[in-house]
């Protein structure tokens, strides 16, 4: 139950990315997630870890990524592309867990 607690609060503390970091925009997300990994950030470790075992909490994952990455993504995606390119993302981020 503090688990599921912890994951309907989780904020991903996304940075604000320049507009001309579009190019590099993969790479500053998969480093942004790897040092609050590496830093000590036990919420993320946890939830992370349980999303890869437990598919209510990769479930809550999935739609905490896709409501916080997806005005990030609408901002340089197609129009109509930005849930499934944010999808996509959270899927890459929790496959790293």
């Amino acid at each position: 139950d503090q688990l599921f607690a912890a994951a309907a609060e989780f904020d991903l503390q996304l940075p604000e990315f320049a507009p001309a970091d579009r190019d590099r925009l993969g790479s500053l997300l998969v480093g942004h997630f790897l040092r609050r990994w590496e830093g000590g950030d036990d919420a993320l470790v946890i939830l992370l870890r349980s999303s890869a075992t437990n598919g209510e909490a990769a479930q809550r994952m999935r739609e905490i990524f896709g409501i916080q990455l997806q005005p990030l993504v609408a901002s340089w995606a197609p129009p109509g592309e930005a849930a499934e390119r944010a999808g996509l993302i959270a899927t890459q981020i929790l496959g790293l867990a």
